[in-house]
């Protein structure tokens, strides 16, 4: 989508156009998997060999042939993470998911998040943690995770929409194969680090390093990066806080700049050291 037609911008875009994806029709739309309500599913491409796209409760993967392209009439693996009913609204489909390492992080809207090992991406993934009621005792989703996947134990990162914490969870790594731990969040060692006034997390990233956490806000248009060593904040958010925005995601773009969108389609980046845009 071009939102400025600048000169420079339309070259690139015919540049694109003429390329040789273009001319083979790799640009073409092709159906991956239908829902049959209004979905945004979440994604990832591993090194670009397999899809696997989130929907609702569920995650389908697909594998990419010999050109390159998705085979979208097979999928490779499907599984739908494990659910608790409550009693108002919420559905159960997940909120956001991550692959780091050999672990996939599903985070979900009934307030639990689910850890899968994943020792072949082409291969199915089984459940090894299931943390249940991870912020206020379940009664708000799981909206952000991430993972620190350490030498003896696992550190998992939740963060919720409604909840001005972020939570840091210890679990004890056991090389058990397709054995599943169930855990209360209230029974985890877990430390609770307040974010920003009370506005809640709507997406967060881990950097290579795994030593530094990119935190997006639901209610302020700006971001922060927490040092998770210490744990201190290197950047802080505007003394402004506008509920009306959003940092929709955020990722890594090297170790020292993040890039980030917000609620309004505003794509940005953030020099961490100036924490100036660039």
């Amino acid at each position: 989508m071009i939102l400025n037609r600048s000169s420079a911008q339309e070259l690139w875009y015919n540049r694109c156009r003429t390329s040789h994806n273009w001319c083979k029709g790799f640009y073409k739309t092709k159906m991956i998997v239908h829902h049959y309500t209004n979905y945004m599913p979440w994604l990832i491409f591993p090194n670009s060999e397999v899809l696997v796209v989130s929907m609702g409760s569920e995650l389908y993967s697909y594998a990419t042939n010999k050109y390159g392209t998705l085979n979208y009439k097979e999928d490779l693996w499907k599984l739908e993470v494990p659910k608790i009913k409550r009693s108002d609204v919420r559905t159960n489909d997940i909120s956001r998911f991550v692959l780091r390492n050999n672990f996939m992080v599903c985070g979900n809207r009934d307030g639990c998040t689910a850890i899968y090992k994943v020792n072949n991406i082409r291969r199915r993934p089984w459940l090894q943690y299931h943390i249940q009621d991870c912020h206020d005792n379940g009664n708000v989703e799981v909206s952000a995770v991430e993972l620190i996947d350490g030498r003896n134990q696992l550190m998992l990162i939740t963060g919720s929409t409604q909840c001005a914490s972020i939570q840091f969870c210890s679990l004890r790594k056991d090389n058990s194969e397709n054995k599943t731990f169930i855990h209360k969040g209230c029974d985890l060692n877990v430390l609770n680090i307040s974010v920003y006034k009370n506005a809640g997390t709507k997406c967060m990233a881990l950097n290579n390093g795994a030593d530094k956490l990119a935190i997006g806000l639901n209610g302020n248009s700006k971001p922060l990066v927490l040092d998770v060593n210490s744990p201190r904040f290197l950047v802080t958010a505007d003394a402004t806080n506008n509920r009306k925005q959003a940092v929709r995601d955020i990722q890594w773009h090297d170790e020292n700049t993040i890039v980030y969108v917000t609620h309004s389609g505003l794509l940005e980046m953030i020099d961490i050291r100036t924490k100036e845009m660039v």
